[in-house]
């Protein structure tokens, strides 16, 4: 449904940043200080304090005075609801979404205005780089292309079928931070974060938006220093605590398929590129999943594992799917013929084999 009401009030030329904040004491004050100190003049700033038990109330407290920053309080309902709570606020012509810790460049904003102003593009996505916690390198900027560009409807369409090809090999709408969206597009689209998912939720997000959206520009500077942290980066988590967190990428693939059934995509050409995703994805988080392997959660894992290879999709999704060059083809045959200890012992051999 369009908010029509929230349409109207937005401010011309303004940018809103939407920052969910939990337990991001350490970081906090140097995200904050590289969006205070933006080159873009006319700035909202909107931090929902999503519950957090450490310091970070105290950091946001700090910076309150500055008439550009709001604060929102709320209990722990995760990033999603977090980003949708502030959206409800947000009274930019553009939103853009951060993490607590982020650090923007100094013209990231401007850098990202400037090029949606020209363009009239409805998403204006920016480069960027990486630092794992607790080292002070950054990556070389991660380009999803070596240049500017706009992407109109068909040029999206056909990024959308090869990323489909490879999913982990495309990044441009596995992240939601770090790019402008027209706030006029949302509203109109009545899109929101999807606050069941505590993973794949930004792909979910991209694609249910892309179907609203005419172009995209791509801006190749970095705009964002992204950090990442070991727990996230590792095979070793807690992951085996609750599976299924790992494959929320499935529920995100039915935003996937609803954008091409929007575009003239044949309908038996995205039901092969959604199954080969399906599947891709399917074999490198069973990998991930099986990192976390140990004697306390087997039973949890190999109950959820059971489960999963007997759902239609994916029985479905292999009916699809050929292995590359490098990928394993094992492992979909072990799905294939649903033999549940056997993968997990595979996938355990190749998560030490990958992960260490």
């Amino acid at each position: 449904m369009v908010d029509d009401s929230n349409i109207a009030s937005q401010t011309p030329g303004a940018i809103s940043v939407i920052v969910p904040v939990y337990n991001a004491a350490p970081w906090l004050d140097e995200c904050i200080s590289s969006l205070t100190g933006q080159t873009h003049e006319k700035l909202q700033i909107i931090f929902v304090n999503d519950g957090s038990t450490d310091q970070s109330g105290a950091i946001l407290e700090k910076w309150s005075a500055d008439p550009r920053i709001t604060i929102l309080r709320c209990e722990n309902n995760g990033v999603s609801a977090a980003r949708n709570l502030g959206f409800k606020m947000a009274r930019g012509e553009f939103v853009i979404f951060a993490d607590a810790d982020d650090i923007l460049a100094e013209n990231a904003l401007a850098s990202l205005y400037k090029i949606a102003h020209e363009t009239g593009a409805d998403i204006t996505v920016g480069g960027f780089t990486t630092f794992l916690d607790g080292e002070g390198k950054p990556s070389s900027p991660t380009l999803v292309f070596p240049d500017d560009r706009v992407l109109g409807r068909a040029d999206l369409r056909d990024y959308v079928i090869t990323y489909l090809n490879q999913p982990n090999k495309h990044p441009l709408f596995v992240y939601s931070w770090g790019r402008l969206f027209r706030s006029s597009m949302l509203h109109k689209a009545g899109v929101v974060f999807d606050e069941g998912l505590s993973a794949f939720e930004d792909v979910s997000y991209n694609f249910d938006t892309l179907v609203f959206a005419n172009s995209l520009a791509y801006v190749a500077s970095p705009v964002v220093h992204h950090l990442l942290h070991p727990l996230n980066t590792s095979a070793t988590s807690s992951f085996g605590k609750n599976p299924a967190v790992l494959f929320g990428f499935l529920k995100a693939l039915a935003s996937v398929q609803h954008y091409l059934e929007n575009t003239d995509t044949d309908t038996l050409q995205i039901e092969q590129r959604c199954g080969n995703a399906r599947i891709a994805y399917t074999v490198i988080q069973l990998i991930r999943l099986c990192g976390s392997l140990k004697t306390s959660n087997f039973f949890t894992i190999y109950k959820f594992v059971h489960g999963l290879i007997r759902r239609s999709a994916i029985s479905d999704g292999l009916k699809h799917y050929s292995s590359r060059p490098g990928e394993s083809a094992m492992i979909p045959r072990l799905i294939r013929y649903q033999l549940t200890l056997p993968l997990l012992l595979v996938c355990y051999d190749k998560a030490r084999k990958r992960y260490g």
